[in-house]
């Protein structure tokens, strides 16, 4: 039986140095159960402690394209900025995309726009 593939994608905030060794952490210890890929460059490069809107984007079009389950890394404070430019991407409306707070955009406008389904739930970093 194949492990089921959780891909984490970028929605606003980015990882810190101190982040990116509890990433690793826990990528070890979830091994065993699942397997766990980090879709972009998750460091933070802006001002916000966020990504760009296309690194943002892509993120989330490449956890889509390799994993089962697409779930947030953090927080989505400016993801309401993807809205617009989401129609745009090639998702598998059979995935599902998971996150809170203000990733309950992207929870709500994903099936709105026929691209994924969206779960309310915990984010890599919670």
């Amino acid at each position: 039986m194949s492990k089921l593939k959780v891909g984490v994608c970028i929605t606003s905030l980015g990882a810190t140095q101190q982040d990116m060794v509890e990433i690793e952490q826990l990528a070890r210890t979830v091994g065993n159960y699942m397997e766990l890929g980090i879709y972009g460059d998750i460091r933070a490069n802006d001002i916000f402690d966020s990504r760009s809107i296309t690194d943002r984007l892509q993120s989330l079009k490449r956890a889509s394209q390799n994993a089962d389950i697409v779930i947030a890394w953090d927080g989505g404070f400016n993801a309401i900025e993807l809205l617009e430019f989401i129609p745009a991407l090639e998702l598998d409306e059979r995935k599902i995309f998971v996150g809170y707070s203000d990733n309950t955009v992207l929870v709500n406008a994903l099936p709105a726009f026929g691209m994924m389904r969206g779960v309310m739930g915990p984010m890599l970093r919670n």
